[in-house]
């Protein structure tokens, strides 16, 4: 999905070429319908159908290009693993 998302976010980016822009615009269309046209029952057909909505729905595709244009970064709770002295046998000579 991120692949997809990389191409829809050049093809709507205004700095792009209109004719270049043509190009994957033309292309996410027809991965949208082909990916509509999917029949349920699999994993894979949800995965597709859903992002077939997603390419449909242009308020839709752009909160998802901007989910993973700033991915939200988590830190991990608790203690950070590992030894606390990194820098001892540098700081000592």
């Amino acid at each position: 999905m991120a692949s997809v998302l990389a191409i829809a976010s050049v093809s709507r980016d205004p700095k792009t070429l209109t004719d270049v822009a043509a190009v994957p615009g033309g292309f996410l269309k027809e991965i949208a319908a082909a990916f509509a046209k999917v029949k349920p029952g699999s994993g894979d057909g949800c995965c597709q159908r859903s992002l077939a909505s997603t390419l449909a729905d242009p308020k839709r595709l752009e909160a998802e290009i901007d989910i993973h244009r700033h991915p939200r970064l988590e830190i991990p709770a608790g203690m950070p693993i590992g030894d606390a002295g990194w820098f001892d046998d540098v700081l000592s000579e």
